[in-house]
């Protein structure tokens, strides 16, 4: 359905992106997290992250070359 995705990505993945997907998620949308577009804290913050969204949306996680598929589509 249009509209029902958000494509997602930020400085700060382990709480700016990870709080508005957990956000999008409680409000039924589609989650797609841009990964090698996301920085953490760290490199394990940022992968914690990036597990807790996917675990919330299997597949969630994404590349940028992914993302453009997606907005092309």
């Amino acid at each position: 359905m249009p509209g029902d995705t958000l494509i997602i990505c930020g400085a700060a993945s382990n709480v700016c992106v990870h709080y508005t997907s957990a956000a999008a998620h409680q409000r039924d949308y589609h989650i797609k997290v841009v990964e090698d577009s996301c920085a953490g804290g760290s490199i394990e913050e940022h992968e914690a992250a990036m597990r807790q969204i996917n675990y919330l949306q299997h597949g969630a996680r994404i590349n940028c070359e992914e993302a453009l598929k997606i907005i092309n589509e």
